[in-house]
């Protein structure tokens, strides 16, 4: 069985970068990466605006690598950096109306292709997908938290 299951996370994992594979080259057409079109679909979640720590935790993204992502947003006009009323020293993100256009146009045609693509599988086996999937990240999550590790 152990043979067997090795050769199904294989497959899994193959399927997960091709999953990225694709994703990474319709953002390329708009010039976004995975983690800048992250970032845009949080703020259109939050339109309050939300701090980069924060921002960072929500999308698992080191503070570091954050700043030269929010700098290329910023630069092309799609966010901007908000002093907080309460304190001048801490900084919040907030989306341009730019940006939430662009953004808009982005998650229209990729919820297209997306739906389109769900479209053509049955009810049935989108089910079960979901089902094994959601099963499959509750059992890493379990594996994960017994080895003393922070859960998903």
């Amino acid at each position: 069985m152990r043979r067997q299951n090795r050769k199904h996370l294989d497959e899994w994992i193959m399927l997960w970068h091709s999953f990225e594979l694709f994703y990474y080259r319709f953002l390329r057409k708009y010039d976004l990466s995975l983690h800048s079109f992250q970032i845009m679909t949080l703020l259109r979640r939050h339109p309050e605006g939300i701090e980069p720590s924060l921002m960072a935790g929500k999308l698992g993204i080191m503070r570091q690598a954050l700043a030269p992502l929010l700098n290329g947003l910023e630069k092309r006009g799609f966010i901007v950096r908000q002093e907080r009323c309460d304190d001048h020293r801490r900084k919040r993100i907030v989306m341009t109306s730019d940006g939430a256009a662009f953004i808009e146009k982005v998650e229209t045609e990729m919820s297209s292709l997306e739906m389109k693509a769900f479209s053509a599988i049955p009810d049935a086996e989108l089910n079960q997908m979901f089902e094994a999937m959601s099963c499959f990240l509750k059992q890493l999550s379990t594996a994960n938290s017994d080895a003393g590790a922070e859960s998903v």
